[in-house]
């Protein structure tokens, strides 16, 4: 008689399953990444660019957020942001497969 344990998840999915919530975690991290980072890139690129203009990061921020607004200000240039950290995720993620099945 043959016992499963059907109380774990890669039991019941296999490890189909596994690569299937490996990929969509890379994807998922990608996407957070970018979104909790955008805001801060672009406040760091302003103030690279324009240093008279602003007096500190917080000042930045306040400016852009009042000027621009969060769509136009903050979160400019974030999808070819995201199709960049996604790829790179992804083909890490793909790198670091292929070392582990050598």
């Amino acid at each position: 008689m043959q016992r499963v344990n059907s109380g774990y998840w890669w039991n019941a999915r296999g490890i189909a399953g596994f690569r299937q919530l490996l990929e969509l975690s890379v994807l998922a991290g990608g996407t957070a990444s970018v979104y909790v980072g955008q805001p801060l890139d672009t406040v760091k690129v302003k103030m690279q660019t324009f240093p008279t203009v602003y007096r500190n990061a917080f000042h930045c921020f306040k400016t852009t957020l009042a000027q621009e607004g969060v769509r136009r200000g903050l979160y400019a240039g974030t999808v070819p942001s995201l199709a960049a950290q996604v790829e790179i995720r992804t083909e890490n993620r793909f790198a670091l497969g292929r070392w582990h099945a050598f």
